[in-house]
């Protein structure tokens, strides 16, 4: 008969493998009153990763109490691995169901009591804070997360859209400049810069990062309807028309209030020519 330590061992192989089904098999099987902790957070972060959200959270309310001592494991890396998972779980179904998020808050904060060094931890609770619409709380947390990895470009993305949210637009552009310095793939914070600009009326600043997506993405439909905003913005009516026909050809549909306010000027002016 297989031990139950061999039996988690082989499940968590593999569940990092990806076999989430056979891990998850494989933990049902252990029975040992020990490994009742470490079986049943497991089973949390498998039926996680595989999309069944509601039974990971059953699987991590099993676990009731959490011993000074667990077989195989510190207590403390394992509490604060805990919380940290719990917490991301209820921050996804929050998604769901908005409840969630204050225990979700609650369990990075207690996480982050054990192990204030996590910066994804810092974030994640930063982002918890912006989705229940209090940016500004979102801000301090956002720079601890910096302060522990400069190069964390995801949280420099994350306080950008927090300075955003409170209109300090420059503080927001000069994250995202360094997130788009730091990252290896800026493509996003880029096209986030040049579309935050727009809105705000600062074309000329704009327009280089419109530019600079599109020599290597020419049909990208949210940069060209940057561009027509701006040439329409500028008085340069025949340029902002080519760069709508080049949108039309996409066929992509933005959804942008402002854009169509620019299109249906154009449209009319376009008329007007004929």
């Amino acid at each position: 008969m297989i031990s139950s330590s061999k039996l988690l061992e082989r499940a968590i192989s593999l569940y990092k493998e990806g076999h989430f089904q056979d891990a998850l098999k494989l933990l049902d099987k252990i029975t040992d009153a020990e490994f009742h902790i470490v079986k049943h957070y497991h089973r949390g972060l498998v039926l996680a990763r595989m999309g069944r959200l509601e039974e990971a959270l059953e699987a991590f309310k099993e676990i009731h109490e959490i011993p000074a001592r667990i077989k195989g494991f510190d207590s403390g890396s394992f509490l604060h691995a805990y919380y940290a998972s719990l917490g991301s779980l209820l921050q996804q179904l929050s998604k769901i169901k908005n409840e969630y998020r204050d225990d979700a808050i609650t369990c990075y904060e207690y996480a982050l009591q054990l192990k204030g060094t996590d910066a994804r931890l810092w974030h994640n609770l930063a982002i918890a804070y912006i989705d229940l619409g209090m940016p500004g709380e979102a801000i301090d947390k956002l720079k601890r997360a910096i302060d522990i990895e400069p190069d964390f470009h995801d949280a420099r993305y994350s306080l950008a859209l927090a300075y955003e949210a409170i209109e300090d637009i420059d503080k927001a552009k000069e994250q995202l400049e360094k997130a788009i310095e730091t990252s290896g793939t800026s493509d996003i914070y880029e096209k986030h810069l040049a579309t935050m600009l727009v809105r705000a009326s600062r074309y000329d600043e704009a327009r280089e990062h419109v530019e600079h997506v599109l020599l290597t993405e020419p049909e990208e439909p949210e940069m060209l309807g940057d561009m027509v905003i701006i040439l329409h913005g500028a008085g340069d009516f025949a340029g902002a028309a080519r760069y709508y026909q080049r949108l039309k050809a996409t066929g992509a549909e933005l959804g942008d209030k402002w854009l169509d306010k620019v299109l249906i000027e154009l449209q009319d002016a376009m008329v007007k020519e004929d």
